[in-house]
């Protein structure tokens, strides 16, 4: 007597995300045929999937069981949240990818703020700010003067910048005193006068990050870097120096990018190590990399090479800060 073919449910996912390549999806596939399904997909109460579609579909073809787990007490919003962070965190998407997830959840929920958004989906909120500037100057959602966060306090959503006010005369002085130069570093540096700057001071882009502009490589970069400093050893007068804001970015979590620390030991040889100092971002946590589980904070640190000549000007009275009154009384032994 033949056996009855069980029948298998039919699940509708939660929101219809971005496919996975083909190289993605056969090597889902290689895996489960091997291991079976391994992470449960994760189903709403009422039995969409919010993560795992692909793993579903990839068994039901195998004839394999798949694992099952329900998320509870959470809102629509939250739901279709969540299903975008989950799928943020394990997909390779790239940058039009990911920031189209991040539309879409503006889209859903314009009255959360832009650091409740990056919390739920595990993104950094000046992606967020800068997707929402996207949507709201185009339009596409609209512009709220106050913003829900995760505590479901509301806030201004955008903070006045603080007005400092000078007189006409300096105002105007301070325009004729300025110049800016927009271009190329390497094409503009080169038509700068020898020995005419006092500061040079950069934050350049990093290395294997994509940007609106490209990605450079680390061996792009290197290249970069070299033609600025050396470039930058002329235009500068005696007394000058240079600084370069760095931060380390890696290839994975657990494993740092070796480039920032190549560049120092190079420009310390190629020129002089004044000094370096690391500054402290602490508004970059909880982040990329840096959050509790990870137990990782290098992406909230930058660290502020000081290049230059051993007996370039310097003023240590500037940045010293006044003592405390407790401090200045504080009985010494």
């Amino acid at each position: 007597m033949p056996t009855a073919k069980k029948i298998r449910k039919k699940y509708a996912p939660v929101l219809q995300l971005p496919p996975l390549s083909p190289d993605e999806f056969d090597g889902l596939k290689a895996s489960i045929a091997v291991h079976g399904v391994l992470v449960p997909i994760l189903l709403t109460e009422d039995g969409r999937i919010i993560d795992g579609s692909n793993r579903r579909a990839i068994a039901d073809a195998l004839g394999y069981e798949c694992p099952e787990s329900v998320q509870k007490g959470l809102t629509e919003d939250e739901i279709r949240a969540l299903a975008r962070s989950l799928n943020l965190a394990r997909r390779h998407l790239n940058r039009e990818q990911r920031r189209q997830l991040v539309a879409d959840q503006l889209r859903e929920t314009p009255a959360w703020s832009n650091r409740r958004v990056a919390k739920n989906l595990g993104v950094d909120h000046h992606t967020v700010a800068s997707v929402r500037l996207e949507l709201s100057t185009g339009g596409e959602i609209p512009q709220v003067e106050r913003t829900t966060g995760r505590d479901e306090k509301s806030y201004p959503a955008t903070r006045p910048a603080p007005v400092v006010h000078r007189p006409p005369e300096e105002r105007q002085a301070r325009i004729a005193a300025t110049t800016l130069l927009h271009g190329d570093c390497r094409d503009v540096l080169p038509t700068l006068p020898s020995a005419s700057v006092d500061l040079a001071l950069f934050d350049p882009p990093y290395p294997e990050v994509s940007r609106e502009y490209g990605r450079l490589t680390e061996p792009d970069w290197h290249d970069l870097m070299r033609v600025v400093v050396r470039e930058c050893r002329r235009v500068l007068k005696p007394t000058g120096s240079m600084v370069v804001v760095l931060q380390s970015n890696y290839e994975r979590v657990g494993r740092m990018r070796l480039w920032p620390y190549e560049f120092v030991l190079w420009a310390a040889k190629e020129w002089n190590l004044i000094q370096d100092c690391y500054w402290h971002v602490p508004d970059a946590l909880p982040s990329a990399g840096t959050d509790r589980d990870t137990g990782l904070l290098k992406t909230s640190v930058k660290w502020n090479v000081w290049l230059g000549p051993s007996d370039c000007h310097r003023n240590q009275q500037a940045v010293l800060r006044t003592p405390t009154d407790t401090v200045t009384t504080r009985q010494r032994p």
